[in-house]
């Protein structure tokens, strides 16, 4: 999918498509420049960037072909968990959540 939007990003205007191109391609490569700045491998950049986006792909196509054979969505399907976060100081929540959506916990300190 995101492959395809690097060819055919859509949009009205070139600025647009560049800029959807941009960020498509932000998607794409963000993780792999990661990856390589962290392990340094002996691999030059584009070498390692290829290798890592065919383990992704190929990491993604052994999940769909293991829900097919299993004939589940488990694994794929997302899982929401909502939990408070504690607030150490006035109007710093500790995961960025908004100043209005503190609760007061049972011990004094206040939750988001």
């Amino acid at each position: 999918v995101l492959a395809a939007g690097l060819v055919r990003p859509g949009g009205r205007t070139a600025a647009a498509r560049w800029g959807r191109r941009a960020a498509i391609g932000s998607l794409l490569l963000g993780p792999v420049v990661q990856a390589w700045r962290q392990q340094r491998p002996r691999l030059n950049p584009l070498t390692f960037a290829l290798g890592h986006l065919a383990d992704d792909v190929a990491y993604g196509a052994g999940v769909w072909a293991g829900c097919a054979s299993a004939r589940t969505l488990v694994p794929v399907r997302p899982v929401i968990a909502w939990r408070p976060f504690r607030v150490t100081g006035a109007g710093h929540a500790a995961a960025g959540r908004p100043a209005g959506s503190r609760k007061a916990g049972s011990d004094g300190g206040r939750l988001v």
